[in-house]
């Protein structure tokens, strides 16, 4: 036999408020009795297997903190935080033989009378937020009904309290005592505190027991944000700048690839992917508003303009430039392709602005078509032209620079003595003639290969649409799509898991209304 010395934990574990496990361990409030021999037994256990307890204390670490932070709002002992531990070992997606399910083991009549949602789409009871308030909430009512004694609570949380009910009155009525250590209560009971207990030991005294905790963040490492509309899992990672993978294992209580229709739920991501997430969807919602009332358009920055000088012009406000365009730093450069609000005979430059025509499918103003000089030469009309530099960058080529600017690989070519298969080097500086008025259009056999079946191909220039910070978590391929009678852009940015926004901003769309026959570029989603 081991005999344990009780010694605060402050005495082995400098106060560190990076680590979680210190901090949370102060704040334990359940009496611990290491002389009971079923506690003995289960510390014996659990420090001859000191893997199980690294996997507990790993398996904790995303949801741990949120958890322990709602038993202090709540004022519980925060030992109720390491109940998953032997309810699930911390798994949201576990489920036990007798219909128990998730972090927390919630049964389907609890979960029901706390009014959680299960159905083909989401089961509550997978989600940590959902359950974990559940569980709270239903300890606290046990705490209340056993007379304020935390270990029949626990053990009625586990049993039933109906079987913890029936063992008080079997002792009552044998003169028995009727604390948790001396009920009749099944064998998996008698066993479910010593558990919790143990581990309450160990995590306060790690060193005393010579065990190694992986530390866990005192911080959230997950943040959360409501969603009321039914989204694609895939469209959920794609705006959150993670993986589909990371949104699952965050997020089990989504039983299919998407959210549930009418049902506001809670979507648990990354805490540095939610900001990136929450905004995302503020842009799109300003933009849905843009788009449904048909009032956007696009404009080049030019020399001279500023985010203030831009909103002045186009008659809005400095906080409306940068929604719609995701202006997080207020920077622009020049010649960056911004959406604004239409004008309508409005003041521009000195000059009165007309209402601009928004193009039907029905009716589309001809272009004249560029002169063809030989199969692959195309002339183009061009105005004074004024020279700048674009600075190559990693995993650029030329198809992706001319995207990115607005131009043409030819004109490209043509302006900076290349060739077709010309090799870019990082770094390398090419001159851009931004004031060309006509593009060069793609060969007729690139257009032939996209028409013939009216479906999105893999363009065969790989276009990176991210930064090569970010492209882990993005797209990297795209669809040259062009644009069939009946769509639109809210079905576009649906069948492609993108959004409106990104449509408009990625294609540079004057207009919200589509034309049939034009190409589009949408992500590989």
């Amino acid at each position: 036999m081991l005999g344990w010395i009780n010694l605060p934990a402050q005495a082995f574990l400098l106060s560190d408020d990076q680590n979680l496990w210190p901090v949370m361990s102060q704040q334990f409030s359940l009496p611990v009795d290491t002389d009971k021999i079923d506690v003995r037994k289960q510390l014996d256990w659990d420090l001859r297997n000191p893997k199980y307890i690294h996997r507990l204390t790993q398996n904790a670490r995303p949801y741990l903190f949120t958890i322990f932070q709602e038993t202090q709002k709540l004022h519980l002992p925060a030992e109720l935080a390491l109940l998953p531990m032997i309810e699930s070992e911390y798994v949201p997606y576990g489920s036990s033989n007798r219909g128990a399910v998730g972090l927390w083991q919630l049964m389907p009549s609890t979960a029901a009378d706390y009014g959680v949602k299960m159905n083909s789409l989401y089961d509550g009871r997978r989600s940590t937020a959902v359950s974990t308030r559940v569980a709270l909430h239903f300890l606290s009512y046990l705490y209340e009904q056993f007379d304020h004694n935390w270990l029949l609570a626990l053990a009625a949380y586990n049993a039933g309290p109906g079987t913890v009910t029936a063992a008080i009155h079997y002792n009552q009525k044998r003169g028995r005592p009727t604390d948790f250590w001396a009920l009749p209560l099944p064998k998996e009971t008698q066993v479910y505190i010593p558990k919790l207990l143990a581990l309450a030991a160990i995590i306060q005294h790690p060193n005393t027991y010579g065990i190694h905790l992986s530390p866990v963040p005192n911080k959230a490492v997950t943040g959360t944000v409501t969603i009321v509309k039914q989204m694609k899992l895939e469209t959920i990672a794609n705006l959150a700048q993670t993986s589909v993978h990371t949104v699952q294992k965050l997020n089990p209580a989504f039983r299919g690839k998407m959210t549930p229709a009418h049902q506001v739920v809670t979507l648990v991501l990354p805490a540095h992917n939610q900001p990136v997430f929450v905004q995302h969807m503020q842009a799109q919602k300003e933009t849905d508003k843009m788009v449904t009332t048909q009032n956007l358009d696009h404009y080049t920055v030019q020399h001279g303009d500023s985010v203030g000088g831009i909103a002045s012009k186009f008659k809005t406000t400095i906080e409306t430039i940068e929604k719609i365009n995701q202006l997080h730093d207020g920077i622009i450069h020049l010649n960056q392709a911004l959406l604004v609000p239409k004008l309508i005979a409005a003041a521009v430059d000195g000059k009165s602005a007309q209402p601009v025509p928004v193009p039907t499918q029905n009716k589309q103003a001809p272009t004249p078509p560029p002169t063809v000089t030989s199969k692959n030469t195309v002339n183009t009309a061009q105005t004074t032209v004024q020279p700048t530099v674009y600075r190559v960058k990693h995993g650029d080529n030329l198809g992706i620079i001319a995207h990115r600017l607005h131009v043409t690989r030819r004109q490209l070519e043509h302006w900076n003595h290349l060739r077709a298969r010309s090799t870019l080097r990082v770094g390398e500086k090419l001159k851009i003639e931004s004031k060309t008025v006509t593009a060069l259009p793609t060969t007729k056999a690139k257009t032939a290969v996209v028409a013939k079946n009216n479906q999105p191909v893999k363009n065969k220039t790989k276009t990176n649409i991210t930064s090569h910070k970010n492209k882990s978590s993005e797209s990297e391929n795209e669809h040259i799509y062009i644009v069939r009678q009946g769509d639109n852009l809210h079905r576009l940015a649906e069948r492609f898991d993108t959004t409106t926004y990104h449509i408009i901003q990625h294609n540079h769309l004057k207009h919200a209304v589509l034309r049939v026959g034009e190409h589009l570029l949408l992500p590989n989603a």
